[in-house]
């Protein structure tokens, strides 16, 4: 008991928030670069192992760190009880008695007054009474309501919070507020919902610009990467790339082209089909091109159980970690290992949660109710009856067990009257309200650098999905009905690469004709052009980064 009040003092002294140094995030290094997997030659299937064994290590550390200091602050702890003269512990009363004589019933029932005065939790909830007559009208005209009644009951929470107030040894405490743990699970459920509705707009971008990479599902993703790209593995290069060209075959699509009704080219339809028959591979590709047409139905195929925020699914958390684990990561991964520890960790708090309702309700139908929106300490405080009918009722039973005892009867109807009390109910956000504030403002700031993040993705990936776009469909004209000086004009990149072809000799139809412009720097005017083409699309994106490094820096050195 010293030691903890030790910890405390110099928790107090140093003015630390009560959970930020139990938290080991707190202690890894949110700042150290990330390596570059491009460095080290991996080959698709290893870059997983490679971000896992790095994740594990800055966890590791982090723990390793937190263990360090909580060794300092034991043994400065350890110091200060040796300085410091603590409080004896409050002890309770002893009646006077002699042997042989009867102690005064006056001397006795004092110690379980003492007694049932120190169990009262130091504040309490104060609400204003309603008369017996009243609330048992309000309950008839709620269940009268139907559904409305549930509009009722809040506007009546609403009213007495407002007139509620707090009381600590029989005065009311001016200017305290608090933040129920039911109001700040309310907060940050709406924080997080529009943070994951950010991130739902930027996977839609992505699915418009792209929608053939909805068949590549999130947990094989990493498996696909690999330090270069004639590394990368072709399970789905060569599907993914039928995809991209439409829901159409290509014979199908060369015989609807209005060229084939030109003079020189004219064909018929079906021949042009029979000249190009569909494969098996083309075919599933034509039918996968088919349903990605469904953009709704691309990204809820993608995204899985991730589609809705946390908390708001009709499951238990345990489920949920569950099923969003398994749809984001391999069984072999190290954040599919954390994210099963968590749905066990939910589990065995569940378990506890349903056994406590079973004992309070006699059934734990209410347990996902319970879980998602924890009952307030008004809401407590008004289902307080109900919560310990079980236990009023064995009191009262043990009262008339006890008829003719006269201590007995004065020790049970205390606790008969302590038990039936509302207010003598300990509430976390009354004792600690710090403890619940911190706990909302880590909740939040980890959203916050999540929206970061997302501002960050939007930023950078808007220029590249505008060029994937392009290609997208450059590649869906091609070949069909799109010169080529339409579609190199269109996509940059393939521009300058047939600019370096030509300069390089690789075109010998044009070479001589640019070897004779040589003399007039036309070598110089066709690199600038093409440069200038990606300027109109890099432009934006370097000046962003400019902007987002001189911020850096000019905080860097204020620090």
């Amino acid at each position: 008991m010293k030691l903890m009040q030790m910890y405390k003092d110099l928790g107090d002294f140093e003015g630390q928030p009560y959970l930020k140094f139990h938290n080991p995030r707190t202690f890894e290094d949110m700042d150290k670069p990330i390596p570059n997997f491009k460095k080290f030659g991996l080959k698709s299937g290893e870059v997983p192992k490679f971000f896992d064994n790095v994740l594990a290590k800055r966890a590791g550390e982090a723990v390793s760190l937190k263990g360090m200091w909580w060794d300092a602050r034991r043994d400065a702890a350890m110091e200060g009880i040796k300085e410091k003269e603590f409080k004896p512990f409050a002890k309770l009363p002893v009646p006077d008695w002699q042997l042989g004589k009867p102690v005064e019933l006056a001397a006795v029932t004092s110690v379980a007054d003492s007694y049932f005065k120190a169990l009262e939790p130091a504040r309490k909830l104060r609400t204003p009474a309603l008369p017996a007559q009243v609330s048992e009208q309000l309950t008839q005209l709620g269940r009268s309501m139907g559904n409305d009644g549930a509009d009722l009951k809040a506007m009546l929470e609403k009213a007495v919070s407002q007139r509620s107030y707090v009381e600590s040894d029989g005065k009311a405490v001016p200017g305290f507020s608090f933040m129920s743990a039911s109001e700040a699970a309310a907060k940050v459920a709406d924080r997080r919902r529009q943070v994951h509705g950010r991130w739902l707009k930027l996977w839609a971008k992505r699915i418009l610009a792209m929608p053939e990479q909805a068949l590549v599902p999130l947990k094989e993703r990493d498996a696909l990467l690999a330090s270069r790209h004639e590394d990368v593995s072709d399970k789905y290069n060569s599907l993914l790339d039928l995809v991209s060209r439409g829901p159409q075959p290509y014979g199908e699509r060369l015989a609807g082209v209005a060229a084939m009704d030109s003079f020189f080219l004219r064909r018929g339809k079906e021949e042009v089909k029979a000249m190009f028959p569909v494969s098996e591979q083309e075919s599933e590709a034509v039918g996968l091109a088919s349903k990605l047409e469904d953009k709704g139905w691309a990204l809820e195929s993608l995204l899985g159980p991730t589609l809705s925020p946390e908390g708001s699914s009709n499951r238990l958390k345990s489920e949920e970690a569950r099923a969003v684990t398994e749809h984001l990561y391999t069984p072999d991964r190290y954040m599919y290992a954390e994210g099963m520890k968590l749905a066990k960790k939910y589990e065995e708090e569940e378990a506890e949660l349903a056994a406590k309702l079973k004992e309070l309700t006699g059934s734990a139908d209410g347990l996902l109710a319970a879980q998602r929106s924890p009952a307030t300490p008004l809401q407590r405080m008004a289902s307080h009856a109900q919560e310990v009918a079980a236990q009023v009722a064995s009191l009262k039973q043990a009262r008339k067990d006890a008829a003719g005892h006269a201590y007995l009867e004065y020790v049970l109807d205390r606790q008969l009257k302590f038990v039936s009390d509302p207010t003598n109910t300990c509430f976390e956000e009354l004792e600690l309200p710090e403890l619940i504030k911190e706990r909302f403002d880590i909740e939040m700031a980890e959203l916050d650098a999540e929206e970061a993040k997302l501002a960050e993705a939007e930023e950078e990936e808007a220029w590249l999905l505008t060029l994937q776009q392009q290609s997208r469909h450059i590649g869906q004209h091609i070949e069909f009905d799109l010169p080529q000086a339409a579609y190199a004009h269109m996509d940059p990149i393939l521009y300058k690469k047939l600019d370096w072809e030509l300069t390089h000799g690789m075109d010998l139809l044009h070479h001589e004709a640019f070897q004779a412009a040589d003399c007039e720097q036309g070598e110089y005017v066709k690199d600038q052009m093409g440069l200038e083409n990606l300027s109109h699309h890099f432009l934006p994106l370097l000046r962003y980064r400019r902007q987002k490094y001189a911020r850096s820096s000019a905080t860097t050195r204020r620090s």
